[in-house]
């Protein structure tokens, strides 16, 4: 019994399993429509809604690239009637 309250046990599962093609669609498909659900509930409530994604940026006056916060609007996916 000392050996069984030393170990600890955790789900594995193969890698080919969590990352196949199928399963990342799903889950950008997910991202995308939690994203409309979030802009929908905002304009519903009569406030703006923006994304702020990060952005890799080149410098015009140094000529180096660098990463910024950018905000991005929402493409609707639905039409208010």
């Amino acid at each position: 019994m000392r050996i069984l309250a030393s170990m600890t046990l955790s789900d594995v599962r193969k890698k080919s399993e969590t990352n196949t093609p199928h399963l990342n669609q799903r889950r950008k498909m997910v991202a995308a429509i939690d994203e409309q659900i979030a802009g929908a509930t905002a304009e519903a409530a009569g406030q703006h809604f923006s994304k702020t994604v990060e952005k890799v940026l080149k410098n015009a006056e140094t000529g180096t690239t660098e990463k910024r916060a950018v905000e991005r609007s929402l493409r609707r996916w639905w039409a208010r009637t």
